[in-house]
């Protein structure tokens, strides 16, 4: 969820927690539980590490000390695999997202000095698997792009004052 229907659930959030902090607290608190609970708290931990052979085999005392402490039990039970496997709340809230949300075009009008142009399509056909490579290039795109362009610029504003 993002956008205007972000916004409206976050004023949601807000009024109860004014309105009623006991259900909210609840609310986290669960949420907490499961994020910390001893016997699936590791599931689908990841740690990634680059480096050459001599860097990897220099860490890897730190790297084991690290892995000891971590919560949980590394042969703790699964959670349920949702990259893999429709979650049951996605079929009711996609239809209420719908039926609450019909604009499929929105925008935030803000007073800023770098204009933000955005034009989405469909990349992936339903079920396909992205590859890590997709995640770099989106980072760059979200990052780069402006930061590369912004140093463009910045260079032709020198080079047009001297």
């Amino acid at each position: 969820m993002g956008g205007i229907a972000q916004l409206d659930t976050v004023r949601d959030l807000l009024v109860q927690a004014e309105d009623d902090w006991p259900s909210l607290l609840a609310r986290l608190e669960n949420m907490r539980s499961i994020i910390l609970n001893e016997s699936f708290c590791r599931d689908g931990m990841l740690l990634d590490i680059t480096g050459d052979k001599a860097v990897l085999e220099k860490v890897q005392p730190s790297i084991d000390s690290l892995l000891k402490e971590l919560p949980g039990q590394s042969d703790g039970d699964k959670l349920p695999d949702f990259y893999n496997e429709e979650h049951p709340w996605v079929s009711p809230i996609k239809k209420l997202m719908s039926e609450l949300v019909p604009i499929t075009d929105e925008g935030f009008v803000v007073s800023t000095q770098v204009s933000y142009v955005g034009k989405s399509g469909l990349l992936y056909d339903e079920g396909e698997q992205a590859s890590g490579a997709s995640q770099v290039v989106s980072k760059f795109l979200r990052t780069g792009v402006s930061r590369t362009l912004l140093a463009f610029f910045y260079s032709l504003k020198k080079i047009k004052s001297s």
